[in-house]
């Protein structure tokens, strides 16, 4: 009996031992819940704040515009994107084929085969997605698609490769596999920036030599018939360099719209294609300022034409910025006068989305230019190293952040 009962009583404790087992088990898994609801609920909150909520501007319309004005602070740090090389083409020895006199303008087919101009040599040199070399045509002389001193190309709307030629202002076109087929000649002081989906040439009209620079950015049509004057830039002093002196830049999207500003103010114009303007992005700005020992920079650099009459005027600060860049998914890529370092050759560029949202203030190590191609989320470049030697590099990119901004 007793037996019995100590058995009942032990079973008993231990059906107690295990309830209170259980309740802390409970109440473990409670505050485990718990703690976890506290978690995602700020990590949401973090990630709408980055991707939507961090952005301090303000959006409105005025007629049938849209105006964005953007805050000087980012929606996103830097580290949302990165650049990884993964190829390099041009060598200073070895096979004649990779060695460059002066790259021009390069060009990348759906493919991945790429394109290279040689100024000099007045060539077109194709390689493909690996870098091998494939191609050469063209050619200096003046001949049937011979040229003199090619400076720009791109695929046109028909798969055909054109090449504009400086010296003779001559369209050339070519087929893909170096046929030459025709030319259009167009008139003197036409620099191409960009042709459109329909192979409209936007490019800018130089009308007065250096240091003046009065320039005008235009856009022509296949026959070269003017269809858009889209900003004149004012023109300068004869015998005077103006150092600091605004200018106009303009580029062009994949899908036909113009991007334009003036850097005497932070104020980006998108026009669509038929030249109507949609939206204005606007930015808090603080220019630099021109230091002495920037002033001193150039008095050096331009010693030798300051003694034959040259004269420098210096404004006290830099313009807003110094090119407008686009990529494939249409972001806007501002260059400002802000270097990585006091002593690099690289720069800071503001990156906006499509909708004219501030994404980013990014470091861009390469020479990213009107010469660079983006294409299937790889950036080409030319880059010129300490010997003055030129080779074309491919960088992968990878955005670092939950959502695209390309959306």
């Amino acid at each position: 009996m007793i037996s019995n009962i100590n058995d009942t009583h032990f079973k008993y404790l231990d059906l107690n031992k295990i309830n209170v087992q259980k309740k802390e088990v409970i109440m473990k898994q409670e505050y485990l819940i718990f703690i976890l609801i506290i978690y995602f609920t700020f990590t949401l909150n973090v990630s709408c704040r980055s991707d939507k909520y961090g952005w301090e501007g303000s959006i409105e319309k005025k007629n049938n515009v849209t105006i964005v004005k953007n805050p000087s602070k980012p929606l996103y740090s830097e580290s949302v994107i990165s650049f990884g090389e993964d190829l390099s083409i041009g060598s200073k020895d070895g096979a004649e084929e990779y060695i460059f006199s002066r790259i021009g303008d390069i060009e990348v087919d759906d493919k991945g085969n790429i394109y290279v101009i040689d100024i000099l040599d007045a060539q077109i040199r194709v390689f493909n997605e690996k870098g091998v070399y494939l191609n050469t045509y063209g050619g200096k002389g003046q001949g049937p698609g011979e040229m003199q001193r090619p400076i720009f190309m791109q695929i046109t709307s028909k798969n055909e490769l054109v090449v504009y030629d400086s010296m003779t202002f001559r369209f050339l076109y070519y087929s893909r596999d170096g046929k030459y087929l025709h030319s259009i000649n167009t008139k003197p002081g036409i620099f191409p920036i960009k042709l459109d989906s329909n192979d409209n040439i936007i490019c800018q009209k130089i009308s007065a030599p250096p240091p003046i620079n009065g320039k005008v950015l235009m856009k022509y049509d296949t026959d070269f018939n003017l269809l858009l004057e889209i900003v004149r830039s004012e023109k300068g002093k004869k015998g005077i360099l103006e150092i600091g002196k605004p200018s106009c830049y303009c580029n062009i999207t994949l899908n036909d719209q113009i991007v334009w500003g003036c850097s005497s103010e932070y104020k980006i114009n998108v026009l669509n294609s038929s030249g109507k303007m949609t939206l204005k992005i606007l930015k808090e700005d603080v220019p630099l300022k021109i230091t002495e020992d920037i002033r001193n920079k150039y008095l050096n650099q331009y010693s030798p034409s300051i003694k034959a009459g040259l004269k420098l005027n210096f404004y006290t600060h830099y313009p807003s910025f110094s090119n407008i860049l686009t990529d494939e998914d249409g972001l806007i890529y501002v260059k400002t006068y802000e270097k990585t370092s006091p002593n690099s050759q690289y720069y800071y560029f503001d990156v906006f989305d499509n909708k004219g949202i501030y994404l980013v203030k990014l470091p861009i190590y390469m020479n990213l230019d009107n010469k660079s191609v983006w294409k299937n989320n790889k950036l080409y470049t030319i880059e010129t190293d300490q010997n003055d030697f030129q080779v074309v590099k491919r960088f992968d990119i990878k955005w670092n952040i939950r959502s695209s901004p390309k959306n």
